[in-house]
Protein backbone atom coordinates (compact mmCIF):
# COMPACT_ATOMS: atom_id res chain seq x y z
CA UNK A 1 0.00 0.00 0.00
CA UNK A 2 1.32 3.23 -0.82
CA UNK A 3 1.26 6.06 2.34
CA UNK A 4 -2.22 7.45 1.92
CA UNK A 5 -3.68 4.27 1.43
CA UNK A 6 -1.83 3.21 4.66
CA UNK A 7 -3.20 6.41 6.63
CA UNK A 8 -7.04 5.43 5.44
CA UNK A 9 -6.34 1.80 6.10
CA UNK A 10 -5.29 2.72 9.63
CA UNK A 11 -7.63 5.44 10.45
CA UNK A 12 -10.40 3.32 9.87
CA UNK A 13 -9.29 0.31 11.62
CA UNK A 14 -8.79 3.05 14.42
CA UNK A 15 -12.01 4.51 14.29
CA UNK A 16 -13.95 1.24 14.21
CA UNK A 17 -11.78 0.00 17.62
CA UNK A 18 -12.28 3.42 19.46
CA UNK A 19 -16.56 2.75 18.56
CA UNK A 20 -16.66 -1.07 19.47
CA UNK A 21 -15.10 0.18 22.61
CA UNK A 22 -17.41 2.74 23.41
CA UNK A 23 -20.34 -0.41 22.80
CA UNK A 24 -18.60 -2.14 25.86
CA UNK A 25 -15.71 -4.71 23.46
CA UNK A 26 -13.28 -5.64 24.44
CA UNK A 27 -10.38 -4.89 21.42
CA UNK A 28 -7.19 -6.41 20.32
CA UNK A 29 -5.75 -4.83 17.02
CA UNK A 30 -3.67 -6.63 14.58
CA UNK A 31 -4.05 -11.00 15.73
CA UNK A 32 -2.71 -12.77 13.91
CA UNK A 33 -2.68 -17.02 13.32
CA UNK A 34 0.03 -18.17 11.05
CA UNK A 35 0.52 -16.15 8.39
CA UNK A 36 -2.90 -14.62 8.09
CA UNK A 37 -4.27 -11.81 10.46
CA UNK A 38 -7.09 -10.01 11.13
CA UNK A 39 -7.29 -6.42 11.61
CA UNK A 40 -9.35 -6.39 14.69
CA UNK A 41 -10.67 -8.94 17.02
CA UNK A 42 -13.43 -7.84 19.06
CA UNK A 43 -14.96 -9.47 22.10
CA UNK A 44 -18.35 -8.83 24.30
CA UNK A 45 -19.78 -11.60 26.63
CA UNK A 46 -18.61 -14.24 25.03
CA UNK A 47 -19.58 -12.95 21.12
CA UNK A 48 -16.14 -12.87 18.88
CA UNK A 49 -16.17 -11.53 15.61
CA UNK A 50 -13.29 -11.09 13.18
CA UNK A 51 -12.98 -7.99 11.83
CA UNK A 52 -10.69 -6.95 8.61
CA UNK A 53 -10.46 -3.83 6.42
CA UNK A 54 -9.91 -3.55 3.32
CA UNK A 55 -9.32 -0.56 0.47
CA UNK A 56 -11.94 -1.07 -2.13
CA UNK A 57 -9.06 -0.81 -4.57
CA UNK A 58 -7.69 -3.83 -3.32
CA UNK A 59 -11.16 -5.90 -3.08
CA UNK A 60 -10.11 -8.26 -6.55
CA UNK A 61 -6.73 -8.62 -5.62
CA UNK A 62 -7.70 -9.61 -2.00
CA UNK A 63 -9.99 -12.10 -2.70
CA UNK A 64 -8.61 -15.33 -1.98
CA UNK A 65 -6.69 -13.54 1.14
CA UNK A 66 -10.37 -12.57 2.42
CA UNK A 67 -12.02 -16.13 1.62
CA UNK A 68 -9.21 -17.58 4.33
CA UNK A 69 -9.53 -15.42 6.65
CA UNK A 70 -12.89 -15.66 6.71
CA UNK A 71 -12.35 -19.76 6.65
CA UNK A 72 -9.62 -19.22 9.44
CA UNK A 73 -12.47 -17.04 11.89
CA UNK A 74 -14.79 -19.83 11.04
CA UNK A 75 -12.29 -22.53 12.18
CA UNK A 76 -11.55 -20.53 15.41
CA UNK A 77 -14.67 -20.13 16.33
CA UNK A 78 -15.97 -16.43 15.82
CA UNK A 79 -19.26 -15.89 15.39
CA UNK A 80 -18.61 -12.95 12.77
CA UNK A 81 -16.78 -12.33 10.61
CA UNK A 82 -16.83 -8.70 9.23
CA UNK A 83 -15.24 -7.34 6.23
CA UNK A 84 -14.93 -3.02 6.37
CA UNK A 85 -14.17 -1.58 2.99
CA UNK A 86 -13.11 2.12 3.22
CA UNK A 87 -12.60 4.01 0.08
CA UNK A 88 -10.61 7.45 -0.21
CA UNK A 89 -12.44 10.63 0.00
CA UNK A 90 -13.10 12.77 -3.35
CA UNK A 91 -13.22 16.12 -3.84
CA UNK A 92 -17.05 17.54 -4.45
CA UNK A 93 -17.57 20.55 -6.35
CA UNK A 94 -19.75 23.19 -4.94
CA UNK A 95 -21.65 26.15 -7.06
CA UNK A 96 -24.41 27.91 -5.22
CA UNK A 97 -25.01 30.62 -7.55
CA UNK A 98 -24.07 34.57 -6.25
CA UNK A 99 -22.96 32.81 -2.60
CA UNK A 100 -20.22 35.73 -2.14
CA UNK A 101 -22.62 38.66 -3.19
CA UNK A 102 -25.32 37.10 -1.01
CA UNK A 103 -23.06 36.39 2.20
CA UNK A 104 -21.08 40.05 1.88
CA UNK A 105 -24.75 41.40 1.69
CA UNK A 106 -25.95 39.78 5.11
CA UNK A 107 -22.51 40.44 7.06
CA UNK A 108 -23.08 44.21 5.29
CA UNK A 109 -25.99 44.59 7.57
CA UNK A 110 -25.05 41.89 10.36
CA UNK A 111 -21.67 43.21 11.08
CA UNK A 112 -19.17 40.91 12.74
CA UNK A 113 -18.85 41.93 16.76
CA UNK A 114 -15.49 41.35 16.42
CA UNK A 115 -14.87 44.21 13.59
CA UNK A 116 -17.22 46.39 15.22
CA UNK A 117 -14.87 46.33 18.34
CA UNK A 118 -12.03 47.48 16.13
CA UNK A 119 -13.59 50.12 14.69
CA UNK A 120 -17.47 51.26 15.06
CA UNK A 121 -16.44 52.56 11.30
CA UNK A 122 -15.55 49.35 9.57
CA UNK A 123 -17.19 48.46 6.81
CA UNK A 124 -17.35 45.31 4.39
CA UNK A 125 -16.14 45.79 0.95
CA UNK A 126 -15.86 42.87 -0.84
CA UNK A 127 -15.80 38.93 0.27
CA UNK A 128 -13.82 36.74 -2.15
CA UNK A 129 -12.16 33.15 -1.74
CA UNK A 130 -15.02 31.30 -0.72
CA UNK A 131 -15.13 28.04 0.28
CA UNK A 132 -17.94 25.47 1.37
CA UNK A 133 -17.17 23.25 3.88
CA UNK A 134 -20.50 21.92 4.18
CA UNK A 135 -24.36 21.79 2.12
CA UNK A 136 -27.44 20.83 4.07
CA UNK A 137 -30.36 20.98 1.64
CA UNK A 138 -34.17 20.79 3.31
CA UNK A 139 -37.08 20.93 2.48
CA UNK A 140 -37.45 25.09 4.51
CA UNK A 141 -34.20 26.20 2.69
CA UNK A 142 -30.60 25.46 2.41
CA UNK A 143 -27.98 25.49 4.85
CA UNK A 144 -24.20 26.27 4.11
CA UNK A 145 -20.85 26.26 5.98
CA UNK A 146 -17.46 27.76 4.71
CA UNK A 147 -14.80 30.64 5.15
CA UNK A 148 -14.07 33.47 3.10
CA UNK A 149 -11.88 36.02 2.32
CA UNK A 150 -13.42 39.43 4.20
CA UNK A 151 -12.28 42.94 2.47
CA UNK A 152 -12.64 45.23 5.35
CA UNK A 153 -12.38 49.29 5.17
CA UNK A 154 -11.89 51.61 7.79
CA UNK A 155 -11.37 54.82 8.59
CA UNK A 156 -8.17 55.86 9.82
CA UNK A 157 -7.55 57.87 13.41
CA UNK A 158 -6.78 61.17 11.29
CA UNK A 159 -9.90 60.34 9.64
CA UNK A 160 -12.05 60.06 12.70
CA UNK A 161 -10.50 63.39 14.02
CA UNK A 162 -11.34 65.31 10.77
CA UNK A 163 -8.32 65.08 9.25
CA UNK A 164 -7.46 64.85 5.48
CA UNK A 165 -9.67 61.16 5.04
CA UNK A 166 -7.62 57.86 4.57
CA UNK A 167 -9.34 55.06 4.41
CA UNK A 168 -7.35 51.42 5.35
CA UNK A 169 -8.25 48.30 3.59
CA UNK A 170 -7.59 45.27 5.26
CA UNK A 171 -8.42 41.12 4.62
CA UNK A 172 -9.38 39.24 7.04
CA UNK A 173 -10.41 35.30 7.42
CA UNK A 174 -14.44 35.49 7.65
CA UNK A 175 -16.10 31.97 8.62
CA UNK A 176 -20.27 31.71 8.52
CA UNK A 177 -22.61 29.22 8.44
CA UNK A 178 -25.88 31.05 7.00
CA UNK A 179 -29.72 29.79 5.68
CA UNK A 180 -30.44 29.96 2.25
CA UNK A 181 -34.15 30.47 0.87
CA UNK A 182 -34.76 28.43 -2.18
CA UNK A 183 -34.21 31.96 -3.99
CA UNK A 184 -30.98 31.34 -2.90
CA UNK A 185 -30.84 34.46 -0.83
CA UNK A 186 -29.18 34.50 2.82
CA UNK A 187 -31.69 35.19 5.43
CA UNK A 188 -30.54 33.89 8.58
CA UNK A 189 -26.63 33.42 10.01
CA UNK A 190 -25.98 30.71 12.88
CA UNK A 191 -22.38 31.93 12.50
CA UNK A 192 -20.47 35.29 11.31
CA UNK A 193 -17.06 35.05 12.66
CA UNK A 194 -13.95 37.47 11.81
CA UNK A 195 -10.40 37.15 12.59
CA UNK A 196 -9.04 40.22 13.16
CA UNK A 197 -6.14 39.55 14.33
CA UNK A 198 -4.62 41.15 11.49
CA UNK A 199 -6.00 44.49 12.16
CA UNK A 200 -5.15 44.76 15.87
CA UNK A 201 -2.45 47.48 16.73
Amino acid sequence: MTRPEQYLHAAKAEELAVRLASEGYSVSQEVRVGDLGWDLVASKGGRRIAIQVKLASALKASRDEIKRLRDLAVEHGFDEFRLVVVSPPRAVEVDIERLEAEVLRYVRGHMPEELAEISPGATAADLTDIQVDAVAIRREGIHVRGTGALQVETPSSAEAEGARAVTMVDVCPLTFEVDLDHQLRVVNAQKLEADVSSLRD
